[in-house]
């Protein structure tokens, strides 16, 4: 029973230290962009970019269409950069496989944006700038630290195993 606690703790511990060295990764650059395709039809206006802003506590959700060779393209982070107050999002579209239906495409995606300090985004659809959008983020919103994480795991297996 002895051997077997041990084996439980020391598991435990590389998995919290795998998962810490994640999380400061992600804390050390303090922003993210993740992206979701919403619908994908024929072009039938040419109004493409941002539709829609929304600011959060950290940061912006919003809505924008993506121009495409036809509709069967998914939209994806190309990249995310930070130059002072200023974070790029370049937004690209990937081609599905298979047979898709010839028109112009219009991809509409909704992308939630979080960043630890206030700025502006700038968005981008495959390198061409379509919009410059200025955020504040609220103080206090970047969530809890390592060391709150730790604590909390530590707590969780405590529960489960007695310790």
């Amino acid at each position: 029973m002895k051997r077997e606690r041990i084996a439980i703790l020391l598991a435990f511990i590389a998995i919290s230290a795998a998962m810490l060295g994640l999380v400061a990764a992600n804390e050390n650059q303090g922003y993210s962009a993740d992206v979701e395709v919403v619908e994908s039809n024929c072009l039938d206006t040419n109004e493409t970019g941002i539709t829609e802003k929304n600011h959060t506590e950290n940061g912006l959700v919003f809505e924008g269409v993506m121009q495409t060779p036809n509709p069967c393209y998914m939209v994806n982070v190309s990249s995310l950069e930070r130059n002072g107050d200023t974070y790029t999002l370049d937004l690209e579209g990937n081609s599905e496989e298979g047979m898709c239906i010839q028109c112009v495409g219009a991809v509409t995606y909704e992308v939630s944006f979080t960043a630890e300090e206030s700025g502006e985004l700038e968005v981008m659809h495959n390198g061409e700038v379509v919009d410059t959008i200025e955020f504040e983020v609220d103080e206090g919103s970047g969530g809890g630290t390592d060391g709150d994480l730790f604590e909390a795991i530590s707590a969780w297996f405590a529960s489960i195993f007695g310790f």
